[in-house]
């Protein structure tokens, strides 16, 4: 009767410590990539002197975050800038708008009521 209860014992240990879910790992951000290799290179817009990564890395480098928290939609080449949006994937937040220079690289937010795409 008493090694019927331990094997009982044993049993019911085993099978609550086996069933246990495992301890939840924190979400960590995917790593950033720009993609400087692309077949066919990196696009440049006509009359711009820097790509449109090398113009995705300053606006990255302006927006003193952690990188992993920094996510940038890139909306083209339009008017002698590439048209920007940055988000902030940590807070979860739009960072609004931005526009970096073709040939100087300045970044700078779009005017109020400036045409851009999409807005």
């Amino acid at each position: 009767m008493v090694l019927l209860l331990g094997a009982l014992a044993v049993a019911g240990a085993a099978y609550y410590l086996l069933s246990k879910p495992s301890p939840a790992r924190p979400a960590t951000p995917m790593s950033v990539r720009v993609v400087h290799d692309r077949p066919g290179g990196a696009r440049i817009g006509a009359g711009a002197t820097i790509s449109e990564p090398e113009a995705i890395l300053r606006l990255r480098r302006s927006l003193n975050l952690p990188p992993e928290c920094i996510a940038i939609l890139s909306h083209g080449f339009h008017g002698g800038g590439y048209d920007l949006t940055a988000v902030n994937r940590c807070e979860g937040t739009r960072l609004g708008r931005w526009r970096v220079d073709g040939k100087s690289g300045a970044v700078s937010r779009p005017r109020p009521g400036a045409k851009t795409p999409r807005s």
